[in-house]
Order: C-alpha cells, then sequence, then structure tokens
C-alpha cells in the first residue's frame, strides 16, 4: 500500500512540473511578442500626459537704454531729476530697464557730443536729441555730421531702436526746418523713427514760466518744464515697438 501511495505521488508531482513549465513557457513566447512589436525595446507603461495649462509668456532679457543729447537729456528744466523725459521713460519701462547709459552735456552741439563720448556697445533702445544747439552749423555740414554719428550708432548697436529727437526750437526760426529734414533723412535712413518737436515748443505751457525753482536752478522760457518733459517722454513711449 505504501509502495502505490508513493507512485501516485510521484505522478502527481511530475504532472505539477510539466504544468509549471508550460506555463513559463507561454509567457516568455508572449514577452517575446511584446518585445518585438516594440522594436526589441522592454515594453513600458505609458507615462500619463501632463495636465494642460496656463504658463506665463517669456519675457524677453533685461534691456540696455542709452540717451544722447544736450540739455533737454540733460533734463533741464525739468522741477526734479525724476521728471527729465528720459528718467521718465526709464520710469514707465520699469523692470525690463537692465542698464540705462546717458552721454549729455548742456550747451553741446552734435559734433561736441560725438567727439567727447563714447558710442556705447549693445544697446536695445537708443535716443538721440541732438541739433538744437548747431544753428551755427552750416546745414549741409550738420546733415553729415548727423549721419555719420549714427552711422556708428548702428554699427555699435545694430538691433537697437532708434529715435531721433527734432530739434527744440520754433520752426519760424531759419534754418529749423533744413536741421529737422537732416535729422529725419538720416533717422530713417536707418530704420528708426524720428519725433519733432517744433509743434510742442510753440505751446508755451511746455516751457517757463521764468525764474520758476528747478533741480538745476530757475527756470527759462526756452527750455521744457515738467509738462515739457512728460509730453517727449510720452511721444517716445509710444514709438517703443
Amino acid at each position: 500500500m505504501a509502495q502505490k501511495r508513493n507512485r501516485k505521488f510521484g505522478f502527481a508531482v511530475v504532472a505539477m512540473a510539466v504544468a509549471a513549465v508550460l506555463f513559463i513557457g507561454s509567457n516568455i513566447l508572449q514577452g517575446q511578442r511584446v518585445n518585438a512589436e516594440n522594436g526589441g525595446a522592454p515594453a513600458r507603461t505609458p507615462s500619463p500626459l501632463p495636465s494642460a495649462s496656463t504658463s506665463p509668456t517669456p519675457t524677453a532679457g533685461p534691456l540696455s537704454v542709452w540717451f544722447s543729447g544736450d540739455s533737454l537729456t540733460v533734463g533741464v528744466h525739468a522741477t526734479t531729476e525724476a521728471e527729465a523725459f528720459r528718467s521718465l521713460v526709464v520710469t514707465e519701462l520699469g523692470d525690463r530697464v537692465g542698464e540705462t547709459t546717458v552721454t549729455a552735456r548742456s550747451g553741446a552741439t552734435l559734433q561736441r557730443v560725438a567727439d567727447e563720448y563714447e558710442v556705447p556697445v549693445g544697446m536695445d533702445i537708443a535716443v538721440v536729441a541732438l541739433g538744437t544747439n548747431d544753428f551755427g552749423t552750416d546745414p549741409a555740414l550738420f546733415a553729415d555730421q548727423y549721419t555719420a554719428y549714427l552711422d556708428r550708432v548702428v554699427e555699435a548697436s545694430p538691433k537697437a531702436q532708434l529715435i531721433c529727437l527734432g530739434a527744440w526750437r520754433p520752426s519760424s526760426i531759419p534754418g529749423t526746418s533744413a536741421r529737422d529734414a537732416a535729422i529725419w533723412q538720416a533717422c530713417t535712413a536707418q530704420g528708426g523713427t524720428y519725433i519733432p518737436l517744433t509743434g510742442l515748443f510753440a505751446d508755451a505751457s511746455l516751457r517757463g514760466p521764468d525764474g520758476a525753482p528747478t533741480w538745476v536752478g530757475a527756470a527759462d522760457t526756452f527750455h521744457p518744464n515738467s509738462a515739457g518733459h512728460r509730453v517727449i517722454a510720452d511721444r517716445i513711449l509710444a514709438s517703443l515697438t
């Protein structure tokens, strides 16, 4: 009886072993089929798709802004320096501005500024406000000087947005139109934006009053006051793209 029980037990073990071999073989074949469908690569569980979200639009890097000019660029006769047009432009641009360069001298002609100051390199915005003090310069010579100056500006900062302000003079003074025409021609030839100022000068509320206190002394009736600087800044800001 014991011998018969041993035989039955042996048959059961063999049957279980055969079943296990068949099961393993089936899984191996199935795994080979999966790998073949994936180009031989191990099968992977697909990663879940990221959920939709609203990302902020990338912003441009900090801007380098340069102002070149005479007393207007210095900020004469705004009540405070913060109210000078250059300061107002930088303030309005806010965190977009990383560097501000000013090359300006009161009473300076275009050529004096060109001779005394280096043209900065790699600017993103270049605002040139020269010509108001050049009424002793021959118009043809001024045109050549202005063109040469803008050539330097564009060479130093080929990607800069160029803005050129006209002369701060009444249009009735002889030579104003010729100089403004030279500024317009040279500026637009370089792809810049020309902003005339004679119309603003004609508005007496944008100048004076004579003797009013400012950050650089008593005001006169020639230079723009804080309101005048504000309008100039607004014209510049409106032209920026």
